[in-house]
């Protein structure tokens, strides 16, 4: 199935002669459209716009789609133009663009060859901006394929690639330690898990998860990432329960948050226990309601 941005995207591809075409049209893409397409095809070709907003769908888009387990490929060859517009100019550039589709893999590849010329720093980005959707990919098969290719064009050794695809978002054994020994606040674990599934699930406007007001920043896309392949993984069969206990879970630890700071208020010098005792009242009965 072709996947394309708009409405008249999709129109003019049907009129092109491709009629697999679907539109996301200003929709997220969610796991539950994966499972819906897999009833037809395992392949999906991408074409959104070449501006930021429309590369980040496409990434987005293509690592929930590997993580269903579908093969995926990006058109290119078309520059900056909307479909719609390339074929009003001409019917059979669309398709012969199709034709040409490139694995998402390979394109990623590309752009970090092409954008950085450092050999250390290209090894960074390939480890960072690369790697993730290799892993996110089900076939061991296609998984070695894919770590041949960026070895061969990059000049990584395939070893090198495949251990660090084994360690995960870790870069050194030494940050494992670390991780081991300080294990991460509960309410940031929380957080890691909610971002994850809120994009899994397209609930990113999502009310109750807006108004949490957590910073997505504070997490390399990497982590959420690995978050997502880990949920990928669970069989959970009631998403809105799962959701709504994971808002309850995060409600609970903001309350706890802000319990304990209110304890270590009573405790400086000078505090007005009286004042700050009130609170905590208040505050742990609007907990228990």
């Amino acid at each position: 199935v072709v996947v394309v941005e708009g409405q008249m995207d999709l129109c003019m591809s049907y009129q092109a002669g491709v009629h697999n075409t679907v539109a996301v049209s200003g929709t997220a893409f969610t796991d539950e459209h994966i499972h819906i397409i897999k009833r037809f095809c395992d392949t999906v070709i991408l074409s959104f716009d070449m501006d930021d907003a429309g590369q980040n769908a496409l990434k987005k888009t293509a690592m929930l789609c590997l993580l269903g387990g579908l093969d995926v490929y990006v058109v290119q060859d078309i520059g900056t133009k909307d479909p719609a517009d390339l074929i009003k100019e001409n019917q059979k550039l669309w398709v012969h663009a199709i034709e040409k589709r490139k694995h998402v893999v390979e394109v990623l590849t590309n752009r970090v060859l092409e954008t950085i010329k450092e050999e250390r720093e290209q090894g960074k980005k390939m480890v960072s901006d690369v790697l993730p959707f290799v892993r996110a990919i089900q076939s061991p098969i296609d998984k070695a394929h894919f770590i041949r290719l960026i070895s061969q064009k990059s000049s990584i050794p395939e070893q090198t690639l495949t251990e660090e695809l084994s360690r995960g978002i870790l870069p050194s054994t030494e940050e494992e330690v670390v991780s081991e020994s300080k294990p991460l606040p509960s309410k940031e674990r929380l957080e890691r898990e909610i971002i994850a599934y809120t994009i899994l699930t397209g609930r990113e406007l999502d009310e109750e998860y807006v108004s949490l007001e957590i910073d997505i920043t504070q997490f390399p896309e990497a982590i959420i990432q690995e978050e997502m392949f880990a949920l990928e993984k669970k069989v959970i069969t009631d998403k809105e329960r799962y959701f709504k206990d994971l808002m309850t879970s995060h409600k609970r630890e903001q309350h706890k948050a802000h319990l304990m700071h209110l304890q270590k208020k009573l405790r400086e010098d000078g505090a007005d226990h009286e004042a700050i005792l009130k609170e905590i009242y208040e505050h742990a009965k609007k907990a228990v309601e």
